[in-house]
């Protein structure tokens, strides 16, 4: 023990390590430090935290000169060849499920392999966690999911346009509001067990149930405030009477903005009449739901709707603030009754007003959701996807139309390319969508007799067929023009 080793010589020595060695490394540093004091080995090893064995190992490298790194080891000979893990790859990314399965899980998937040897070889027996170490090594994990909205708005993105430019534009009294429905006022029949040092909370699985309850709530976007109320039901007319109450709560001479979603309460006759009221204006006579939503989003009165595209309901920030409820009031509440509940959400509301509320801050832009929308569309084409009906391709073909209308340029050029290419590659495929139209399709049709209904969805299934088919030659079209036009002005710009 020649060299004395001081705190500073091991701080040096240790200090262009990774994080993840720097641990082991100040322990064997330490001891090695200990033991030229000459102290016991028991009492190194109580101080430091470790076995006594490990002082001993440390103490003895430490005389014979040794690094305070790990030897090299040879390790285990690779039990499986790399032929097997590319198998076991291939089929959790390519082997369709057993039938009433919903996907492949690894002990599935290791019984599997035990029924069927000749999948990765007579003489393979592979665990269920080889087969989770392989997976891991290649950052597969077929077990996790994530949801998605799709978009199923043709006009979706000229909506969420206008959205996004409310929030950036309206900076006083812009609202947003919706229902929460189906709040579920649930008394566990245990207490819980608070939590101990190593032991977490215990929490009762099973209860009682007391009905549920719905709110509306409006958030006032700039400040953060929230007005909410319990509601029976998210009627029209229990809608007008909760709007009336919170218009009332500002000011009587201003524009007020509202955001809010397609739900058939928010733009109904009575609606319409009671904005009207409320703004002092006539109103119109308005037949169709999208008349009365244009009217309602006209911005020549006082009160001024926003109508969200469809499947947008994440443009809404009040969604935002219903999650913050969910959490903080809502999750693992134990009431007595919808009383208590109703309790519970109104003390949370007024605690937030006084507490935490804050201005919301809208940042999103809407940047490269187009192109998501048109790589993901190409995808499905591309893997012809089974569950693809005639009426999402019709909705999918109008959106993307739309797109190369409007927003050609905001969708990378490779995007366009690869789907103008699928769409030609898989003309038999959208075919065969085609042709899953059928009496499923209008199930929901009356007439006044039985012979009438079927006649009316023969008629309805042909024309639907029709329509279809020309959505499909005509998007051919448009997406192979808009190509052709791009690949003209490119040689053009070359020539000059």
């Amino acid at each position: 023990m020649n060299k004395e080793i001081t705190p500073e010589k091991i701080n040096e020595q240790i200090g262009h390590d990774d994080q993840a060695r720097r641990p082991r490394l100040w322990l064997r540093l330490s001891i090695m430090a200990l033991c030229q004091h000459n102290i016991e080995r028991a009492q190194i090893a109580r101080f430091l935290g470790c076995h006594i064995q490990t002082v001993r190992i440390w103490e003895k490298r430490f005389c014979n000169n040794d690094s305070i790194y790990d030897k090299i080891r040879p390790g285990a000979k690779p039990k499986f060849l790399e032929d097997t893990g590319q198998r076991v790859i291939a089929f959790f990314c390519q082997f369709e499920t057993l039938p009433g399965y919903a996907r492949w899980t690894l002990s599935a998937a290791c019984q599997y392999f035990e029924n069927n040897p000749e999948l990765l070889g007579e003489d393979v027996v592979i665990s269920r966690a080889s087969i989770h170490r392989l997976l891991d090594a290649h950052a597969l994990k077929p077990h996790r999911f994530r949801y998605f909205l799709h978009l199923s708005d043709s006009d979706f993105f000229t909506k969420m346009d206008h959205i996004i430019e409310v929030y950036a534009s309206v900076s006083k009294n812009l609202f947003c509001f919706d229902e929460c429905t189906g709040i579920q006022a649930l008394e566990y029949i245990a207490p819980p067990t608070p939590a101990g040092p190593d032991c977490p909370k215990y929490l009762e699985v099973e209860y009682i149930r007391h009905g549920s309850i719905s709110v509306f709530s409006v958030l006032e976007v700039s400040t953060g405030q929230v007005f909410t109320e319990v509601i029976e039901d998210h009627t029209s007319a229990t809608i007008i009477e909760v709007l009336r109450r919170h218009i009332n709560t500002v000011s009587p001479t201003e524009m007020l903005h509202y955001i809010c979603d397609n739900y058939g309460s928010h733009s109904t006759t009575d609606v319409c009449k009671a904005v009207g009221e409320l703004c002092g204006v006539d109103v119109p006579k308005l037949m169709s739901v999208a008349e009365r939503r244009e009217w309602l989003s006209s911005t020549d009165k006082r009160v001024v709707f926003h109508f969200l595209p469809f499947h947008g309901s994440w443009l809404n920030l009040i969604e935002n603030w219903f999650g913050i409820m969910k959490k903080n009031c809502l999750d693992r509440c134990s009431v007595c009754s919808k009383e208590e509940l109703s309790q519970n959400i109104m003390n949370f509301n007024n605690t937030w007003n006084q507490e935490y509320a804050h201005p919301f801050k809208w940042a999103y832009n809407g940047e490269d959701l187009r192109g998501k929308t048109v790589r993901k569309f190409t995808y499905w084409l591309q893997e012809e996807s089974s569950l693809m009906s005639g009426k999402f391709l019709k909705k999918q073909l109008k959106l993307m139309t739309n797109l190369i209308n409007d927003d050609w340029a905001k969708v990378p050029m490779h995007d366009w390319s690869r789907l103008g290419a699928i769409i030609e590659d898989k003309q038999e495929y959208l075919n065969s969508v085609v042709t899953t139209i059928d009496s499923n399709t209008f199930k929901n049709i009356k007439a006044k007799s039985e012979e009438e209904r079927k006649t009316k969805i023969v008629s309805k299934i042909e024309k639907a067929k029709q329509v279809l088919q020309e959505r499909i030659c005509d998007f051919r079209k448009v997406i192979n023009t808009a190509l052709t036009n791009m690949l003209n002005c490119e040689k053009e710009v070359l020539i000059q």
